[in-house]
């Protein structure tokens, strides 16, 4: 049985690099949560090797996203937390 596994800040820098190596082993299906992912649609199944829109500082998307995950996949069987504060130069 394939481990659910979510990384958190998946849109760049060592999340990013952690969620496309997860992505390679065949023992795991890895999902990704950044600001930069892709929107979903509460409708839909979710995908792994996608890396979803979820902005950890608005508690609604946070609530939505998890929503949207249990409709799809009962266990999460670990969280990776790669987000960073999103302050970049000037």
């Amino acid at each position: 049985m394939k481990k659910n596994i979510l990384v958190i800040g998946a849109g760049s820098g060592i999340g990013r690099a952690l969620f496309e190596l997860l992505n390679t082993l065949p023992e795991f299906r890895a999902f990704g949560i950044s600001r930069r992912g892709i929107p979903f649609q509460k409708t839909q199944m979710i995908d792994s090797g996608v890396n979803y829109k979820c902005d950890l500082t608005n508690e609604k998307e946070i609530v939505s996203f998890f929503e949207f995950y249990q409709h799809s996949f009962k266990d999460i069987h670990a969280i990776y937390l790669c987000q960073g504060d999103g302050l970049f130069g000037n």
